[in-house]
């Protein structure tokens, strides 16, 4: 997709550059309220997480306003690919059998543990990054995406539709912000045996607990994600300070690059000089 541009707080950038992880926060959790009600009679918005950016790289007034300190926040800007795609390495105790080399950006033990599951959308790049498409109602496409159905033995089954589509759409009076999004979808676990994954009692466990949370709205015990940023994509990171930013502003972002990424960028907003004061 190449450049991809995040509007957010000095303080933000400084965690972020110090930590080298982009935060995904919970979807039920975002500015729009709205989203986490499209899944008809089901919290989905309590297992999805999202990395929120622009594709667009002509500056925006709304998303300074929106995003930063009265406009004396920054712009992020990072390569689409700044995920840490790294072999992944299978904890033995687990018994899990690997056929031939998997990438992954998250850690096997950040993948699945006795807590949750990232589901495996998160190996196939182009499925983690999609663009936001906004409609007069999100609702008709996401509303049944959940098929829950009573079988003849009396024993319940759950399909989940579509699901590099959740997260995926909203109302058209967003559509100012041009997004494009990272989408996780984090199932809660239950505690994996000594065993590891072959142990029966788990393999029948584990697909009831799941129906069981989606049912009952209890999502994983996470309010966010955090996920590695490579070492390389950090390095070309370009930060554009804020319309509105002074001399102090721009010496802590120097400052921060310095420290954390010495081969990024620093530079002035497009639209310094153009506005008097951010909107009240």
């Amino acid at each position: 997709m190449g450049l991809i541009h995040h509007y957010t707080s000095i303080n933000t950038l400084s965690l972020i550059l110090r930590h080298k992880t982009i935060r995904f926060n919970r979807l039920d959790r975002v500015d729009d309220v709205s989203e986490a009600k499209y899944y008809g009679n089901y919290s989905l918005g309590k297992f999805l997480f999202v990395s929120c950016w622009t594709d667009s790289d002509t500056e925006s007034i709304p998303l300074w306003h929106m995003y930063t300190d009265r406009m004396r926040g920054v712009r992020i800007t990072l390569d689409s690919d700044w995920m840490y795609y790294r072999p992944l390495v299978p904890n033995p105790k687990y018994g899990f059998i690997q056929s031939g080399e998997v990438m992954a950006p998250i850690p096997f033990d950040k993948l699945i543990n006795d807590d949750y599951l990232v589901l495996p959308n998160i190996f196939q790049k182009e499925k983690v990054l999609r663009k936001v498409r906004y409609v007069d109602d999100p609702s008709i496409f996401l509303n049944n995406v959940v098929d829950l159905k009573t079988l003849p033995d009396g024993k319940a089954e759950m399909k989940l539709r579509d699901v590099n589509d959740y997260a995926t759409y909203k109302e058209k009076i967003w559509s100012f912000q041009e997004e494009v999004r990272f989408t996780l979808f984090i199932l809660p676990a239950i505690p994996i045996p000594p065993g590891g994954f072959n142990n029966d009692q788990y393999l029948s466990e584990f697909p009831t607990h799941v129906m069981n949370s989606i049912v009952n709205g209890v999502g994983p015990k996470l309010n966010y994600f955090d996920m590695e940023i490579d070492s390389a994509a950090i390095e070309k990171v370009t930060v554009t300070l804020g319309p509105l930013c002074d001399a102090g502003d721009e010496v802590i972002v120097d400052s921060l690059l310095a420290k954390y990424a010495s081969g990024g960028t620093v530079q002035k907003s497009k639209l310094t000089g153009t506005i008097r004061s951010a909107i009240k």
